[in-house]
């Protein structure tokens, strides 16, 4: 049977693009670095759904808070890619200043996959914030993952820090 739908899907024809008439509007979704009015957290949840997400640099000039990237992160659920976007926009674009969103990060079972992001980037953070993100996440719920990523850390501190904690 496995082996009939994969033929099957050989001597399928791609999909063609769907002709558009007139000229294509873009949405206010899709364009959020224009924007120079305070953002709401659903105009944010809705520019981070889109597949075709220009990056967190594209949302520097727009005005959003760390802490409503952070409630962005933590709140949204549907879709799944929106709340891990939003947590590596709090790290690229706010560094040191999203550190108590971090620490509430790696310390929280609910929120591995935002403590995963910023573990993953804590060599953009300004060493004094990564050896305290570090120091919570080896005593949070995923101190494996954390040792293992953090083994080649660009801080010496937080390397040392791993040192002593591998005795």
């Amino acid at each position: 049977m496995r082996g009939f739908l994969f033929l099957l899907l050989l001597g399928c024809p791609p999909r063609q693009p769907v002709p558009v008439s007139g000229p294509v509007e873009e949405t206010q979704a899709s364009t959020p670095a224009s924007l120079e009015q305070p953002v709401t957290i659903e105009t944010l949840r809705q520019w981070l759904s889109h597949h075709d997400f220009a990056g967190c640099a594209s949302v520097r000039s727009a005005k959003i808070s760390v802490s409503q990237w952070a409630e962005v992160a933590e709140r949204v659920e549907i879709p799944p890619w929106v709340p891990i976007r939003a947590a590596i926009c709090v790290v690229e674009l706010y560094g040191e200043e999203g550190l108590p969103a971090y620490l509430r990060w790696v310390a929280a079972p609910q929120w591995l996959g935002l403590s995963r992001v910023v573990v993953e980037r804590i060599d953009i953070l300004p060493e004094d914030a990564a050896l305290s993100v570090a120091k919570a996440a080896l005593n949070g719920p995923d101190e494996e993952y954390v040792m293992r990523r953090l083994k080649n850390s660009a801080h010496p501190a937080v390397q040392q820090l791993l040192s002593a904690a591998a005795y």
